[in-house]
């Protein structure tokens, strides 16, 4: 999955792909995806 298709993920589809990512143990991405529900939640 790229940045630009991420930018258009609803707030449930970002948490599941930060949770399949933790599993992957790809933290780039997670720390990414976790950024990006923050900026989403405030």
């Amino acid at each position: 999955m790229d940045v630009f298709k991420s930018a258009n993920m609803s707030l449930e589809e970002l948490k599941l792909e930060l949770t399949k990512a933790v599993s992957r143990e790809d933290f780039e991405r997670a720390t990414f995806l976790r950024d990006k529900i923050r900026q989403m939640q405030s």
